[in-house]
């Protein structure tokens, strides 16, 4: 499975996930209009393949961090592994490539008293500019009756 073959069903049950990936199958089954088997088996599906992965991130108020959100403009032929890379260090905790593949965000937790992580990117031949800024507060939504229809 791929991401050419997501149907309408696929790409709703992610973004109900995305909204928030601790609802019950029917919870979202219910938001879809479909039955909760069907829900569990196409979540089943897309873990299957791969393309869905389960993740835990800690909460960054108890334990003294600083949370920055850096968007990194680079060469649209380095945007693939340079996410890649940037999503196995130990303080990224979420990374995407956007605007056609020249521009990478994400979002980095370090010590409350560390530095913002730009030193090493700065350096790299492939990035062309930064912008970093520190998140004060996040603001989420946590339910899943805001899945619109596709």
């Amino acid at each position: 499975m791929d991401s050419d073959t997501l149907d309408d069903l696929d790409l709703q049950l992610l973004h109900a996930l995305q909204i928030d990936g601790r609802a019950a199958y029917s919870t979202i089954a219910q938001v879809l209009e479909v039955s909760s088997r069907t829900v569990a088996r196409r979540y089943g599906r897309l873990r299957t393949s791969g393309l869905v992965r389960v993740t835990g991130v800690a909460a960054p108020g108890p334990i003294a961090t600083a949370e920055w959100i850096v968007r990194i403009t680079v060469r649209a032929s380095a945007a693939g592994t340079l996410a890649r890379a940037l999503a196995q260090r130990p303080d990224t905790a979420w990374v995407t490539v956007v605007d056609s593949g020249t521009e990478i965000v994400c979002i980095f937790r370090i010590p409350d008293d560390g530095p913002a992580p730009l030193a090493g990117l700065a350096r790299h031949g492939d990035v062309l500019d930064i912008s970093a800024h520190r998140l004060l507060h996040h603001f989420m939504q946590r339910r899943c009756a805001a899945v619109p229809p596709r």
